[in-house]
């Protein structure tokens, strides 16, 4: 029997498509308040702001000097919704397919979840992007890792 695709081919495939269908919602989904709200704290930025959180107004900003519409808007979550899955799967330990795959069944909230532009997708991709630097700071702890795990914590403030 030919096999078409290898496994990691399979699993770009599933990232792939995940992504696809993340970009159709973004982009068919009318904004809703919160992101709306964003939308305007993102046109008029300023770092004194004590209840906003500024990288959520950063992402919107850079997604929508590129889209002027709700693909713009929603870019960067979309971006980071995929980031977050690829980092994961860098976390297991364990290069299992089986255990990836039933992951991302258990995180369909997040495809849904992950088209709007609201501060919980930073927060998860910093998240995952912490524990993953904590990893490589553990594994060799040198400069460039104490370097980018010191990075990797100011995001989540």
């Amino acid at each position: 029997m030919i096999r078409f695709f290898t496994k990691n081919q399979y699993k770009n495939t599933v990232l792939a498509i995940w992504a696809l269908l993340a970009i159709v919602q973004a982009c068919f989904t009318e904004l809703m308040d919160d992101e709306a709200y964003y939308w305007v704290y993102s046109r008029h930025l300023d770092w004194g702001y004590f209840d906003h959180p500024p990288m959520i107004a950063l992402l919107i900003k850079a997604g929508y000097a590129l889209f002027h519409n709700e693909l713009g808007v929603r870019l960067g979550m979309v971006v980071l919704n995929v980031g977050t899955l690829i980092l994961t799967d860098k976390l297991l330990s364990e290069k299992n397919n089986t255990v990836f795959y039933l992951l991302l069944a258990c995180l369909g909230a997040m495809q849904l979840g992950g088209i709007l532009a609201v501060p919980d997708i930073p927060l998860i991709f910093f998240a995952a992007l912490y524990f993953y630097l904590y990893r490589n700071f553990l594994a060799a702890q040198n400069w460039k890792n104490t370097l980018l795990l010191g990075v990797g914590i100011s995001q989540l403030s």
